[in-house]
Formats: C-alpha cells, sequence, structure tokens
C-alpha cells in the first residue's frame, strides 16, 4: 500500500504547552476508527513528559502504547500511562534505547 508510511522521529523534545496528539482506540471504543486526543505538554522529565488531556470525555483506559505525534506528524513517543491527573508519554530517549536494544532501524541521523 503506497498510502502508508512510518512516522519519522522527531529530535528535539517538547516544550512545555506545545500540543500532541495520541492516536489509538481505547478498551470502552466502538469506533472503528481509531481516537485522536490532543493533550498539552506540561513537563519534561527527559525520558518522559507529563501531559494534561485537552480532548475532553475520553477515557484513557487501554491507550498504552498508542504513538504520540507533534503537529507535524512526527512521532515524539508513546501513551504510557497516568499518574493523578496527568498522562505519561514515554519520549524518544526511551523509544531509541528500545530500539537499540532490540536492533530496531530508525530515522536516527547518527546511525
Amino acid at each position: 500500500n503506497n498510502n502508508i508510511y512510518p512516522l519519522k522521529i522527531r529530535t528535539t523534545p517538547l516544550k512545555k504547552g506545545e500540543f500532541v496528539y495520541a492516536v489509538g482506540w481505547g478498551y470502552q471504543q466502538t469506533s472503528n476508527f481509531p481516537s485522536v486526543i490532543r493533550m498539552k505538554t506540561y513537563k519534561n522529565l527527559g525520558n518522559y513528559y507529563y501531559v494534561l488531556t485537552e480532548t475532553k470525555n475520553v477515557n484513557p483506559a487501554g491507550r498504552s502504547g498508542s504513538p504520540v505525534i507533534d503537529s507535524n506528524g512526527y512521532l515524539v513517543g508513546i501513551v504510557s500511562g497516568q499518574e493523578g491527573n496527568m498522562g505519561v508519554i514515554g519520549g524518544i530517549p526511551y523509544l531509541t534505547k528500545m530500539f537499540d536494544k532490540y536492533g530496531i532501524k530508525y530515522n536516527n541521523p547518527s546511525h
């Protein structure tokens, strides 16, 4: 299928207040299409980010592992969980560590 392509990885960190989007399905979602959840970056923790969910009436259960992209469509991490009212995104440093560990090739300019 020529309409499918891998996401490019963003190499710069997210900034506080930047909007990102999780794309995927939750446990209780009945739609045939993935939902898009808008989130706002709250804090950069190096390997992880705290985010505030901007999309209303969303059940976060079951979204772990969903890709998170920036407004330009670059991969910035994956949904990793929640702590209190904050969502947690595993950032690119975490992902590249896992890619390297398992020998997965990606578009890192140093490789």
